[in-house]
């Protein structure tokens, strides 16, 4: 039986794939909109070692998809539905700052 990421991630979710991946499970199955990108970081240090097959059943996108990128293979669903979708994260201040003196 596989592995299901079918909700938001969360660290409880890390926590969850831990314990799959200790009790021998080869195979994550996605339908994530995505979620907490610090867990989906976590989750992906956890795969990227393994030898897991990741199958998405649908909807991939943002934190989903760094935990997909985590598995040796990759295997997508043949449907008009699947959307696989990655953000390009930025940080950044921007402001003025008046100088009294």
């Amino acid at each position: 039986m596989a592995f299901t990421i079918y909700q938001e991630i969360y660290s409880e979710t890390a926590t969850e794939l831990l314990k799959a991946l200790e009790s021998g499970e080869t195979e994550i199955r996605i339908n994530s909109a995505g979620g907490n990108i610090f867990s989906a970081i976590t989750m992906y240090n956890l795969l990227k070692d393994k030898d897991v097959v990741i199958r998405i059943d649908g909807f991939c996108a943002s934190a989903a998809t760094l935990i997909a990128c985590g598995g040796k293979c990759i295997a997508a669903a043949n449907s008009l539905f699947l959307r696989i979708m990655v953000k390009l994260y930025r940080r950044g201040i921007v402001g003025v700052k008046k100088f009294t003196g």
